[in-house]
């Protein structure tokens, strides 16, 4: 059997309780006055005992005695047959459980994977979010420059108006200083612009990086995938 022998002879110990006998656990399994149809009407001791074999899993030897002699091929041939396929049923059932036990932990593998490609999916998707951002800031930015070259267009056109017919000082200062102060705001707008642009630019960068890490984990999802199809495929296997 695969799997560790105290966990076998639990298994074990949990199927005999089918057989209505007085179960104990010593060195050994031994069900006392077991009933099986199958064995016939009368009632039978049962004696198991599992060994571990190193790493590979562990075996288990059962006898039975039927009052008076112990279950044989030669002698009982049809009652060594069901007890014969009771106890194979029973190492299919715990060999599958052990390799079931496998795909769990592969498939847990699994989930992590796909966790971490949704979470690189979700990345991908804010950056879109953050560049459609700076795209309009300078969408916004350029507009509110157009508006402020005509605003200093105008106070261009104002000065030169009023320094041909000479008018009070204050008023001309006044013009002059609005007009220095729309060209600093346009100086800041044009900032404003280099600023998104280079912020965009960065995040393209991280797209690049994102997509390549996405590639790479679609392939670890892959690649996971069929181990567990593989492990499944060798449970199956079983019979």
């Amino acid at each position: 059997y695969n799997g560790d022998s105290d966990v076998v002879t639990k298994a074990w110990k949990k199927q005999l309780k089918n057989l209505k006998g007085k179960i104990t656990a010593k060195d050994e399994l031994f069900a006392d006055n077991c009933k099986l149809e199958a064995m016939g009407p009368n009632t039978f001791d049962l004696y198991s005992k599992t060994t571990q074999v190193g790493g590979l899993g562990c075996t288990m030897t059962t006898s039975v005695d039927l009052g008076g002699a112990f279950l044989n091929s030669a002698d009982h041939s049809e009652q060594f047959k069901v007890m014969r396929d009771m106890v194979y049923n029973f190492g299919v059932e715990q060999n599958k459980a052990v390799i079931q036990l496998e795909v769990d932990d592969q498939e847990k593998v699994l989930v992590s994977l796909e966790k971490e490609l949704t979470s690189l999916e979700k990345k991908d998707k804010k950056l879109d979010e953050e560049i459609a951002k700076h795209n309009e800031e300078i969408r916004l930015a350029k507009a509110s420059k157009v508006e402020n070259l005509n605003n200093r267009q105008a106070k261009s056109d104002a000065i030169i108006a009023l320094e041909k017919i000479q008018t009070d000082e204050g008023a001309l200062d006044k013009l002059k200083d609005e007009r220095k102060s729309l060209e600093k705001e346009g100086k800041k707008l044009d900032g404003g612009v280099d600023s998104s642009k280079k912020k965009i630019k960065k995040l393209e960068e991280e797209k690049v990086a994102n997509k390549k890490e996405r590639e790479a984990k679609a392939a670890e999802i892959a690649a996971q995938q069929s181990v567990v199809d593989k492990t499944k495929e060798r449970k199956e296997a079983v019979k």
